[in-house]
């Protein structure tokens, strides 16, 4: 699986076993879609929210 998260980050999730030749021809092949998204996100303003647990409180 190839994720791309802000601010820019690619993650990628391979089966075990998997050779480094068969998960960078993946990454290869998905390449321009990998591309496509780290534009999109450059376009986007990234502000994480700092979240605070409080006892009582609920969140999404």
């Amino acid at each position: 699986m190839i994720s791309v998260e802000p601010p820019g980050v690619v993650n990628v999730i391979s089966p075990t076993g998997a050779s480094e030749q068969v998960i960078l021809a993946k990454v290869k092949s998905k390449a321009d879609w990998i591309v496509q998204k780290l534009y999109a996100m450059k376009d986007m303003q990234y502000i994480p929210i700092k979240r605070e647990m409080v006892n009582g409180e609920s969140f999404m």
